[in-house]
């Protein structure tokens, strides 16, 4: 058993498997310096906002560690006990949860007694119902984390997916999240030139970032309006044509562009179109991510674009989107 001399903190992430496996390895690694394990646990010395992540449920910041087999009998546990009276703890209304990876993993001992043992060396009141401090043991088959949690992700992304205007290819909302947090992690202006009905928009606007859209279609643009109206929220919706967009558009440069490139049951895929806007909008901000069905690597080295990371994301066996995050300096 150890305890922490150096600041380490755990996050709790979706297990990267299935078909947004390399999409969930992709937001944790950008956005906290390191992959899951496969049961969805991601251990960094940094400490991220992850308040509007998309994979990433929650962060502990670690208090003491060590090996499961370590609290694997009782008197390992007393150990425990006594290292988290030493610490010296002080909370008004908290409360002491036990999260296992995974979920049914098999325990030789009552989890729930652990979690009272765990309360009585922590100095305070305990409020089960709203508590203001929560701490954490997690525990996987290897390993254990004692801690207290840092923050837990929004999850507003699941009322976008019942936004009342969609297409059949329009992105799922908790993609989209995962999009912005692969391209850009602070305030800025962020475009989405082929905003469909407005799946970025909402997400870039609900994640606090002055957000524009265009689309060739005004039957998109009204979608997309509507969808920020009925989540109250703000975003510059025109109706323009992605290859002329210029920085006088919207009135100034942007500090990103993510969009998803026109396809669907209802349009043909048209190179040389995608060709245009690539060209187009290069020089517009400083990085963009841009989704595809059809592998965009030539086209983006063709216009000066730096493919830093490529992401799979199966819909259907036939069906494959692929993200490609770009720096364009």
């Amino acid at each position: 058993m150890e305890q922490m001399s150096s600041t380490e903190y755990v996050y709790l992430v979706a297990k990267p498997i299935g078909r947004e496996a390399e999409l969930i390895k992709a937001e944790s690694v950008i956005v906290t310096g390191a992959e899951p394990s496969e049961l969805g646990v991601t251990t960094s010395g940094t400490l991220a906002n992850i308040k509007q992540g998309a994979f990433i449920s929650s962060v502990i910041k670690v208090l003491i560690s060590g090996d499961f087999e370590s609290i694997g009998n009782q008197l390992g546990r007393k150990k425990l006990y006594r290292q988290i009276s030493e610490l010296g703890l002080q909370s008004h209304n908290f409360c002491v949860r036990l999260i296992k990876r995974p979920k049914k993993m098999k325990l030789a001992f009552d989890q729930f007694k652990v979690a009272r043992n765990i309360g009585a060396r922590i100095g305070g009141s305990v409020n089960l119902n709203q508590p203001a401090t929560e701490f954490w043991l997690l525990l996987t088959p290897n390993n254990f984390w004692f801690g207290r949690l840092v923050t837990s992700a929004d999850k507003r992304w699941v009322h976008f997916n019942k936004r009342p205007h969609t297409s059949s290819s329009s992105l799922p909302a908790r993609i989209a999240r995962a999009m912005i947090n692969l391209t850009i992690q602070s305030n800025g202006r962020l475009l989405d030139p082929c905003c469909g009905t407005g799946t970025i928009l909402l997400e870039g606007a609900n994640m606090g970032l002055s957000v524009f859209g265009a689309d060739l279609n005004p039957k998109m643009v009204f979608a997309s309006q509507k969808n920020l109206d009925h989540f109250g929220l703000m975003a510059t919706v025109a109706t323009a044509d992605a290859r002329n967009i210029s920085h006088h558009t919207f009135d100034g440069m942007f500090d990103a562009i993510i969009t998803d490139l026109p396809y669907g049951f209802a349009l043909v895929a048209d190179t040389e179109r995608d060709r245009h806007i690539l060209a187009n909008v290069r020089h517009l901000a400083p990085k963009a991510t841009f989704v595809s069905t059809r592998n965009l690597s030539s086209d983006l080295e063709d216009f000066g674009y730096k493919i830093k990371r490529i992401v799979r994301i199966p819909k259907y066996d036939h069906f494959v989107r692929l993200v490609f995050i770009t720096d364009t300096k």
